[in-house]
């Protein structure tokens, strides 16, 4: 069991080694860490194991599962990292900022003051309040 923990983690760091977008990324978290991934397997195959290999195999898959989450979270952040570049690179300081949007009046109000402007227009003197 020791030398498929092994194995599995020189083949993530193989494949981990080969990515080179945030999708690809995504489906080796996916294979790895996921409901049905490696190392759910894994820890299913630890049910089967004597009880004196469970604990430093138990230690051992976690320590896996651990290192992975490391990873892929430092990968992740390297290509967010290059991405981010990317869209500063294009951002033209020289335009104008974005203009604040300006709310408007609550339909009820607007009604309101429509009615109150056609009484003042007939004649009937304004008054507010009850």
């Amino acid at each position: 069991m020791i030398e498929i923990i092994n194995k599995l983690r020189q083949d993530f760091d193989y494949r981990i080694g080969s990515v080179s977008n945030s999708k690809q990324l995504e489906q080796i978290r996916i294979e790895f860490l996921g409901k049905k991934g490696q190392l759910q397997g894994l820890m299913k195959e630890l049910r089967n194991a004597s009880p004196q290999e469970k604990p430093k195999l138990g230690k051992d898959i976690n320590l896996l599962k651990q290192y992975v989450e490391q990873v892929i979270n430092d990968k992740d952040v390297s290509l967010g990292s290059k991405s981010f570049k990317k869209s500063s690179e294009n951002f033209d300081t020289t335009l104008p900022g974005r203009k604040e949007l300006t709310g408007t009046l609550h339909p009820i109000t607007q009604v309101m003051e429509e009615i109150t402007s056609i009484f003042f227009w007939v004649g009937v003197p304004g008054r507010r309040g009850s």
